[in-house]
C-alpha cells in the first residue's frame, strides 16, 4: 500500500529493524499488528517503488520526477547447476531466489519508463567481485590483501574512471545542480530547508 501521506509515529528504530528482516538474517519484525519481512524479495532494486512514491505525492504526474537513477550492489555472475540431483535442485532454487530479486527486470522497466515520459534514467552497477559478496562478508585487511572495504573502494573506483561511466555520473551531477537551483527558486524550498 502506498502512503504519501504523513509519517508514521513509530520510533526509528522500528523502521530501521524492519528493513533488516531478511530471512537469513534476521526474523520479522511486527509493529502496530503488522508483520514486515524481507522487502528485498521480489523488490531488491527499489528505485521503480520511488518512482511511483514520488510522482504520487506529486498528483500522479510521473513527470515531476527529473531523474531516475538506480545504483546497483554490484553485477553477480550467473553460477552454471552443478551435476546431480541435490545439485540441480539447488541450481533451481538460487535461480529462483535471484530470479526473484533480480535487479534486471527493474532496470529494464526504468529505462521504458523514462523513456516513456522524457525522464533521464541512469543505472550504475559495479560489474566483477562484487556481486560475488555476501550480505555479512566482512574481512579486514591482512598486510598486502585486501580487505572486504579495500576491495569495496577499489573495484567502485575502476568502475567509476572508465570514461563511460564517468560521462555519465557528470551528466547526473549537473541534472541535480540544476533541479537544486530549479527549487531553490519556489516557496517550498525555505519550507523544506528550513524546516
Amino acid at each position: 500500500e502506498r502512503n504519501p501521506g504523513i509519517a508514521h509515529s513509530i520510533p526509528i528504530w522500528e523502521a530501521a529493524r524492519a528493513t533488516t528482516a531478511a530471512p537469513s538474517y534476521f526474523d520479522p519484525i511486527e509493529i502496530s499488528n503488522r508483520k514486515f519481512g524481507d522487502g528485498g524479495f521480489g523488490t531488491n532494486n527499489p528505485a521503480a517503488e520511488m518512482f511511483w512514491e514520488v510522482a504520487n505525492m506529486n498528483g500522479g504526474d510521473p513527470k515531476s520526477v527529473s531523474l531516475l537513477l538506480s545504483i546497483g550492489t554490484g553485477e553477480s555472475k550467473i553460477n552454471r547447476f552443478k551435476d546431480g540431483p541435490v545439485g540441480k535442485y539447488r541450481g533451481y532454487l538460487n535461480a529462483a531466489r535471484r530470479l526473484a530479486s533480480s535487479s534486471a527486470a527493474v532496470h529494464e522497466n526504468l529505462q521504458a519508463l523514462g523513456k516513456a515520459f522524457g525522464i533521464p534514467y541512469y543505472r550504475f552497477n559495479v560489474p566483477g567481485g562484487l556481486g560475488k559478496m555476501k550480505l555479512d562478508e566482512w574481512k579486514p585487511r591482512r598486510g598486502r590483501k585486501e580487505g572486504t572495504l579495500e576491495k569495496i573502494c577499489s573495484l567502485t573506483e575502476n568502475y567509476c574512471n572508465q570514461s563511460d561511466v564517468r560521462k555519465q555520473l557528470v551528466k547526473v551531477a549537473q541534472i541535480l545542480v540544476e533541479h537544486r537551483k530549479d527549487r531553490a527558486k519556489s516557496d517550498m524550498w525555505g519550507l523544506v530547508s528550513k524546516g
